[in-house]
C-alpha cells in the first residue's frame, strides 16, 4: 500500500457520531477492526464517554450511507461498536478491515496518521516511545487526539492518538489489543 494514497485506508475508516442527553452529537473517528458480509466491528476514542450515562444512540456513517449501531461498550475508555446492515448486507467493495502490525515500533520510523475530515494521511517519524504510547511529529490535524489511526509505510495500524500536547500523542497497537478483544467477545455475546 502506497500511504500517500489514502483511498486504500478510508475503506478501513468511519466516522461515529454519538448522541447522548440533551446534547449535539459527538464525531469520532471510527477503525474497522473486523469485518465480514453481515456484521462490523469498529473502535473508536471513548475517553470522553467514559462513565456517561445517557448515550442515546450511535450512528456509523459508512461511504454507503449511514447504520444505526446495534451495541456498543466502553472499556479501558475504548469505545466498541457493533453494526449490522439494515439491508442484511455490507457492499465489501467499501468496507475493508485495517492490517494490523505485529513489528514494534522504531525511533524515527515513519509513520501517517489519518484525517478523516480531509480523508488523506498525514506523514511525519516516531519521536519518542514510552510505556504505553508513543509520541510522533505528524502535523496536527483537525480532532486527530481522538482516536486517529496511525499507520506505517506497510499501512497497518501501530496505534491510535490519544493527546496532542507538542507532539502527538499515540497509544501502541499491543496497549489496545487486550481491550479490542474483551470488547469484541463481549459484544458478540449481547448480540
Amino acid at each position: 500500500m502506497d500511504p500517500a494514497d489514502p483511498l486504500d485506508i478510508s475503506k478501513s475508516m468511519v466516522d461515529i457520531l454519538i448522541y447522548s442527553e440533551n446534547r449535539y452529537p459527538e464525531v469520532r473517528a471510527g477503525i474497522i477492526v473486523e469485518c465480514d458480509l453481515k456484521t462490523v466491528f469498529i473502535i473508536a476514542d471513548g475517553r470522553e464517554f467514559a462513565g456517561m450515562i445517557g448515550i442515546d444512540k450511535i450512528i456509523v456513517q459508512f461511504k454507503s450511507g449511514d447504520v444505526v449501531s446495534k451495541v456498543f461498550r466502553i472499556e479501558n475508555e475504548l469505545l466498541g461498536v457493533y453494526c449490522t446492515h439494515p439491508d442484511g448486507v455490507f457492499d465489501m467493495t467499501t468496507v475493508e478491515k485495517i492490517k494490523i502490525c505485529d513489528q514494534p515500533l522504531e525511533m524515527t520510523q515513519a509513520v501517517y496518521v489519518y484525517e478523516g475530515l480531509n480523508h488523506r494521511l498525514t506523514p511525519g517519524n516516531i519521536t519518542r516511545s514510552f510505556g504505553r504510547q508513543f509520541s510522533h511529529n505528524c502535523p496536527a490535524v483537525n480532532m486527530a487526539e481522538y482516536g486517529a489511526a496511525v499507520i506505517n509505510n506497510k499501512g497497518e495500524m501501530v496505534g491510535m492518538c490519544c493527546t496532542f500536547q507538542y507532539h502527538l500523542d499515540a497509544l501502541k497497537l499491543s496497549t489496545l489489543v487486550e481491550t479490542i478483544n474483551n470488547l469484541h467477545s463481549t459484544l458478540l455475546k449481547v448480540d
